[in-house]
């Protein structure tokens, strides 16, 4: 396998997507890795409790390159905040989430799919990505006056992706 989409549903309209399968139960309920990112940790039901979160987007890992960066401890109670920001200025230091030509911001499209989270939480992309870039990167956002997408890369997530880290 070279990519998620390997595993079904990109360009097979037979198979089913690969994130919408019901794949794992959980309480008795199958769930698909769609249902568990959009319906559960960025649905309703959260936000309900006040908990709706972009920073979720630089956390869920998808197994693809253009993914942030995979990390190395398990999310808990005690640690998920610290990581949530950790994960999102890391992923913001890779070329793969974050470029910069002039002054053209190019940024990953996970900005263009859920781009409605991340103006929701700070009112433009440009404001979440201050809100966790380190500072060099803030100056870089702020002589921008365009934005446009690094095309998704979906092989295979693997350390040998991110060798920065």
């Amino acid at each position: 396998m070279d990519s998620v989409w390997d595993y079904g549903g990109r360009y097979n309209p037979f198979r089913s997507n690969v994130f919408e399968r019901d794949r794992f139960v959980i309480g008795g309920a199958a769930y698909s890795l769609d249902d568990m990112e959009k319906g559960i940790l960025l649905g309703d039901d959260f936000e309900d409790r006040g908990w709706k979160e972009a920073r979720v987007h630089f956390t869920v890992n998808c197994a693809s390159v253009g993914c942030p960066p995979l990390h190395k401890s398990i999310y808990t109670a005690d640690n998920i905040e610290s990581l949530m920001t950790e994960n999102t200025r890391r992923a913001f230091n890779t070329a793969r989430h974050l470029q910069f030509d002039g002054k053209t911001l190019y940024v990953t499209e996970l900005f263009k799919w859920y781009e409605e989270h991340f103006v929701e939480e700070r009112g433009s992309v440009k404001d979440f990505i201050r809100a966790y870039a380190d500072d060099e990167v803030v100056e870089k956002i702020n002589a921008s006056d365009r934005i446009r997408y690094i095309e998704y890369d979906w092989a295979l997530n693997s350390p040998e992706n991110f060798p920065e880290f």
